[in-house]
């Protein structure tokens, strides 16, 4: 930094910091004179061979401050596992377990701030059949004694995964979630013996499931139409929200990928600071119902964003 007439100044950045300060560097030595954009969890990069970049400095962000809190507390504890899980290419990735949860919450954020696209939920069904291939993987390795998640840590379960979604407040969201992916891409239990679908017996019919025996069959009925009811695909991590994900599917069809084909509203969208900010709200007040905490903080947190913008910008 240049301070005086010819003394230079070093200062040493950490953290967050360092990332920006490093993102406007690039800025300077591109010859940029104006500021780049920053939001909460990214700044605008120089373009590359006229790409638009954004670099990350936070996984997410939530509106409502004490999901905020936990959020970027858990990521911050999780950190240096996803630094150490690199690939074959030398780069670190976040790992399985990670993943899951970070995309979760991706997920929640579009859904409040533009719009929701079926390529996002696509990628989230690959990254959950990714985390599910690796818990079993760790239960084969665990029964050997050893791990198989970064280094040296257990790959988190179903029930864990949802704790921690649960402490961000994105617990009926999730099951949100699992209703369009089972409704969408298929779920069921595509990679289970197809003879667990049916009690076992020792005589079966002509679909192939065993027959009662023994006055059983009303109990064979009962276990065959709940199979029906509750067909789950194994890599979900909670049971379908058929309420609210007929709902989110209904705004993915209506505004596609980032609300890019959404018409509702689109002269307030696209009128300027004013009329945008209404349409902001107007949009979130449509969530309120089924998300309160964090559609209610959503006004707030653009207030206090402004202002962080302009501290920190």
């Amino acid at each position: 930094m240049q301070t005086g007439k010819e003394e230079v100044e070093y200062v040493e950045y950490h953290g967050r910091k360092a990332v920006r300060e490093y993102v406007r560097m690039q800025h300077r030595l591109e010859g940029n004179i104006e500021k780049p954009v920053i939001r909460y969890h990214h700044i605008e990069a120089p373009k590359i061979d006229g790409t638009e970049v954004e670099v990350h400095f936070r996984p997410c962000y939530a509106h409502s401050p004490l999901r905020n809190w936990r959020m970027q507390r858990w990521f911050n504890d999780h950190a240096d596992v996803c630094m150490k899980n690199k690939t074959h290419m030398g780069f670190a990735v976040p790992t399985a377990s990670v993943n899951v949860v970070y995309q979760m919450c991706h997920l929640f954020s579009h859904y409040f701030d533009e719009g929701l696209g079926l390529r996002q939920l696509m990628d989230y069904y690959f990254a959950l059949r990714v985390w599910h291939n690796d818990v079993m993987e760790c239960k084969d390795l665990q029964s050997q004694g050893m791990w198989c998640e970064g280094l040296g840590t257990a790959v988190m379960s179903k029930d864990e995964v949802m704790a921690v979604i649960r402490s961000f407040g994105m617990g009926k969201f999730a099951g949100a979630v699992m209703w369009v992916l089972n409704e969408v891409f298929g779920g069921g239990n595509d990679n289970e013996n197809e003879n667990e679908k049916c009690p076992r017996r020792t005589r079966r019919g002509t679909d192939g499931c065993p027959q009662a025996d023994d006055g059983g069959e009303r109990k064979l009925k009962r276990i065959n139409r709940e199979l029906k009811e509750n067909n789950f695909g194994p890599w979900m991590i909670c049971e379908p929200n058929e309420k609210e994900g007929r709902k989110l599917l209904e705004e993915i069809m209506k505004g596609g990928n980032f609300g890019q084909y959404d018409e509702r509203g689109k002269e307030l969208k696209n009128g300027g600071m004013v009329k945008h900010g209404i349409w902001k709200l107007k949009r979130v007040m449509r969530l309120v119902r089924s998300y309160p905490e964090e559609a209610l903080w959503e006004p707030v947190f653009r207030v206090w964003h402004l202002g962080w913008r302009k501290v920190n910008g």
